[in-house]
């Protein structure tokens, strides 16, 4: 079985909010990935959103390989689905619902 790896570490550093009066938080740890999936330990968020996870694009975001549910409040174990494997890295950001309940990257604010 071949096994998928992220280094989840640097969610952290390229975590933004959209506005000032937002309030969003996740946590995570570097863990194996399953092939379909990767898995954020918690998410606070203080309106709906989507977890998504970008590809590493040399050391920034790059192109969408995932999108979570809809997601308000704190849950844990938050499932993201992935396209494609992540060799060594990805990004994590949080992108508030733009009220329509799907997320849209042209629509829904980081």
């Amino acid at each position: 079985m071949k096994k998928y790896f992220a280094s989840f570490l640097i969610i952290w550093i390229v975590f933004i909010t959209g506005c000032v009066s937002q309030q969003a938080s996740f946590i995570t740890s570097n863990k194996s990935l399953e092939p379909n999936y990767a898995t954020i330990d918690s998410v606070n968020i203080d309106k709906p959103g989507f977890v998504v996870i970008h590809k590493d694009d040399g050391g920034k975001p790059g192109e969408i390989i995932g999108t979570s549910e809809l997601v308000s409040g704190a849950k844990s174990d938050v499932k993201v689905a992935i396209s494609e494997e992540v060799d060594v890295r990805a990004f994590a950001k949080i992108y508030y619902d733009n009220g329509d309940g799907k997320f849209d990257i042209n629509s829904d604010p980081p």
